[in-house]
């Protein structure tokens, strides 16, 4: 009785200081997962060929999901999805994008111009069009549906960039 006594002392003085938080579920997202290990949302296959910086994005981008921090998570979301499309540029024509167009058109200008996949440069423009340009202006904030909504549409894209890059032939260094 002493020993949990001194336990419930020693536990109400010490949640009087402690920051605790009550997180819920993001659609089918775990928080867990969503904290720990986003990435986790694309297959074990891509994953190994996502570059690291598509993963830290996307990292995040599940951690300010779970948070609640929408408008932050779309953000990381897409420069996930950025990386791994200036990734599949350079597998499909050995050469870096100009770092002066650095801007969703001139991606999927120079993916067109570099024979990528229609559909893939559809899906791209889509959320570019959709998604990305409009989340760039200061008055624009996602709710909770829009940054699930998002974060998945940037898995599907993904795995599409992936899928694509798969399918490649790794063209001549330059």
């Amino acid at each position: 009785r002493k020993a949990i006594s001194r336990f419930e002392a020693v536990l109400a003085e010490e949640a009087g200081v402690l920051n605790t938080y009550l997180v819920d579920e993001k659609g089918v997202y775990s928080i867990a997962r969503l904290i720990e290990d986003a990435a986790q949302a694309l297959p074990k296959a891509i994953r190994s060929i996502t570059p690291p910086t598509a993963v830290r994005d996307l990292q995040e981008a599940g951690r300010c999901l779970a948070f609640d921090l929408f408008t932050a998570s779309g953000f990381h979301a897409l420069r996930s999805l950025e990386a791994f499309i200036v990734v599949y540029h350079r597998a499909l024509t050995g050469k870096d994008l100009s770092p002066k167009d650095r801007n969703w058109g001139a991606y999927v200008k120079a993916l067109e111009v570099a024979g990528a996949p229609p559909p893939l440069c559809g899906l791209l423009t889509q959320i570019k069009d959709h998604h990305r340009n409009p989340l760039m202006h200061p008055e624009e904030f996602l709710n909770e549906n829009e940054a699930i909504t998002l974060f998945g549409i940037v898995i599907s894209a993904l795995i599409a960039f992936a899928d694509a890059t798969s399918k490649t032939p790794t063209p001549p260094v330059p």
